[in-house]
């Protein structure tokens, strides 16, 4: 006599198995969490610098950058982001 709940799992697991593995192909492709704004997708020097500061401070963190290149960087990183600052203000 076959055992029932042995059958039972084996047929729920298959029907779980096939929804699992085809659902995915027949779903509606879902909508981006995120809408792009246009003023995100213009390229902006100024946030570029500003990325390099964050990125020239994380080197400085992890030792990568001694603390006179890092000073001497900055420096020059700040300088040209306040210049393409005050050109894409003008």
């Amino acid at each position: 006599m076959p055992d029932f709940s042995l059958m039972i799992s084996i047929v729920l697991a298959a029907i779980i198995s096939f929804f699992v593995l085809f659902k995915p192909l027949f779903m509606e492709k879902q909508a981006r969490y995120f809408q792009s704004d246009t003023e995100n997708d213009v390229f902006s020097e100024s946030l570029s610098v500003l990325e390099m500061i964050t990125e020239l401070e994380t080197d400085h963190r992890m030792g990568k950058v001694s603390r006179e290149d890092f000073d001497a960087l900055s420096l020059e990183y700040k300088h040209l982001y306040l210049k393409k600052k005050a050109e894409e203000n003008a």
